[in-house]
């Protein structure tokens, strides 16, 4: 996700509307959110663990007993996968190679 950098000048263009506004909230959420996905900890929540064959399969992070964020994890010959969604929709996907320590992260909005 690239980011291009607005410069404001006075009394010139571009001018501070509604679409100009909309861009700089959109990328302050953005940072908010991928913050929140790659934490490997939901501040000030709760977590609970699932097992499957001896490995975590999933994380849930609840605060007031609602789910904040879900890390779900699949295991390969030589990749873990690990699937971050928070309640909101919005996801991070880690994909790490055990062999060669790669990790690739993917980020989708909902």
């Amino acid at each position: 996700m690239a980011y291009t950098k607005t410069t404001w000048v006075n009394n010139s263009s571009p001018a501070i509307n509604a679409d100009n506004l909309n861009k700089m909230e959109q990328g302050i959420y953005d940072a908010h959110i991928i913050e929140m996905l790659l934490e490997n900890e939901v501040p000030n929540t709760v977590q609970t663990y699932t097992f499957s064959g001896g490995s975590v399969s999933q994380v849930l992070h609840k605060r007031s007993g609602s789910t904040i964020r879900t890390d779900a994890f699949t295991y390969g010959t030589n990749t873990i996968t690990e699937v971050r969604t928070l309640n909101t929709g919005e996801n991070v996907t880690i994909v790490t190679n055990l062999t060669t320590l790669e990790t690739t992260v993917t980020y989708a909005t909902s």
